[in-house]
């Protein structure tokens, strides 16, 4: 018990810390160790040097413990022990200013019940950090190649976060709030509830969970990959793309409650599987407005936009295997088929832009915006039928009387023709 200052080297190895101030002078050391666990009650440890936890023994907190991490304190965790709350009373807080990391054995060191804030840096070197009851965090989770930081329980990641390195910063339950700017090379949200408003600059991973209640911002630059293959739930949030997409994995999308995503104007929204993105029925239906690019690059086939309303005033490009799109109206920019196909469950509405390419449309539509046939030249099958209005317009392009010299549109279903024929001549 007692308040005092340690200078040197002091070693801990079994009993209780309990109801005063012990502060670890700068360029001193606390050695941590032993079988036993240690108890930590009521008393707040100031960490100006170094703390080294290694050993089997845990760590055990309660009525109200504090651990401060300063500013150039070292925490160096060298166990695979877990720092708990005894439920003694309120829970025990780890305040981190400065640097703690855990630079021994493969397994996993465990922070459970305790508060953690972290506006220093925590440093993965070996193995896994566990966060089983969430973090507080505006500073940095850096992550080494072959280890992870793990998160679950409520964690709070404010203005100026940041996860780095070459391993994994992974959350994996609970519930977590964002705000601000955050960045990562690293960070994948596996599992739980992603809420609040923020940008995310840099490398994201979403492979499961609910993202919900807020706006989220992909900057300029930066990528989202959509993968693995868990359901991802979309929930009265919006997300605004101004860098890449990749949407791959075998695992559908699902919104609800009046989800959107906007796919800005230089978005990149890149599907490389054959999954779903559909409406959970909860709500009003989800909403993809496209004023950027999305393309599907990859797979032979079917991605599905279904009870999806898809408005379109950007580019639409199905590269590879099929686009199935529901609820689809463009009235600006381009629906291009160049190596891929469209299917529709409603019509294919085409208030505006155009409709090009060489394949298959399987819909029926409404052109009362451009319909230019082939890539000069070449065949647009509908496999529907086809209604051009007065301001629609179709264009032909003709390079002789051979097969293959001309353009050719095929419609299975019937044709009701207005607007403005434009012939072309080539060669």
């Amino acid at each position: 018990t007692g308040s005092g200052s340690l200078t040197g080297t002091f070693n801990w190895t079994g009993g209780t810390i309990s109801g005063g101030t012990t502060n670890i002078a700068a360029g001193s050391t606390l050695r941590i160790s032993g079988t036993a666990i240690k108890s930590l009650s009521s008393d707040t440890i100031n960490n100006a040097g170094t703390v080294i936890w290694g050993g089997t023994g845990d760590i055990s907190g309660g009525n109200g413990a504090v651990i401060n991490n300063q500013a150039n304190g070292i925490f160096d965790v060298q166990s695979n022990e877990t720092f708990s709350w005894t439920l003694l009373g309120s829970s025990p807080t780890f305040n981190n200013m400065g640097t703690l990391r855990k630079t021994a054995s493969a397994g996993t060191a465990t922070f459970s019940g305790v508060t953690f804030n972290n506006a220093g840096t925590v440093e993965a070197q070996s193995g896994t950090i566990s966060f089983s009851s969430g973090v507080t965090n505006n500073g940095i989770f850096d992550a080494a190649s072959g280890t992870t930081v793990n998160f679950a329980g409520s964690s709070t990641f404010s203005n100026g976060t940041a996860f780095t390195g070459a391993g994994v910063n992974r959350v994996t339950g609970g519930s977590v709030a964002i705000s601000g700017t955050i960045t990562s090379t690293n960070f994948e949200f596996a599992g739980g509830t992603l809420t609040g408003s923020g940008s995310l600059t840099g490398t994201f991973n979403w492979t499961g969970g609910t993202i919900s209640g807020g706006t989220t911002n992909i900057a300029a630059g930066s990528t989202l990959r959509i993968s693995g293959t868990a359901i991802k739930s979309l929930s009265s949030d919006t997300i605004n793309n101004a860098g890449t997409v990749i949407w791959g994995g075998t695992g559908d999308i699902s919104g609800g409650n009046g989800a959107v995503i906007n796919n800005q104007a230089n978005g990149i929204f890149d599907v490389q599987s054959n999954e779903t993105f559909s409406w959970t029925l909860l709500g009003s239906s989800p909403t993809f407005n496209n004023m950027g690019t999305l393309r599907k690059t990859a797979s032979a086939g079917t991605t599905t936009f279904s009870g999806v309303t898809f408005n379109n005033a950007g580019t639409v490009e199905a590269r590879s295997g099929t686009l199935s799109l529901s609820n689809y109206s463009q009235t600006g920019g381009a629906i291009i088929l160049v190596g891929g196909n469209i299917t529709s469950g409603t019509t294919l509405n085409i208030q505006g832009g155009i409709l090009t390419g060489v394949g298959t449309v399987t819909a029926n539509v409404l052109n009362a915006g451009r319909v230019s046939v082939g890539l000069s030249p070449g065949t647009l099958a509908i496999s529907g039928s086809y209604s051009q209005t007065s301001t629609g317009v179709l264009d032909i392009e003709i390079g002789g009387l051979s097969a293959g010299l001309f353009d050719k549109l095929t419609i299975s279903g019937s044709a009701t023709l207005a607007g403005t024929l434009n012939i072309t001549l080539i060669n």
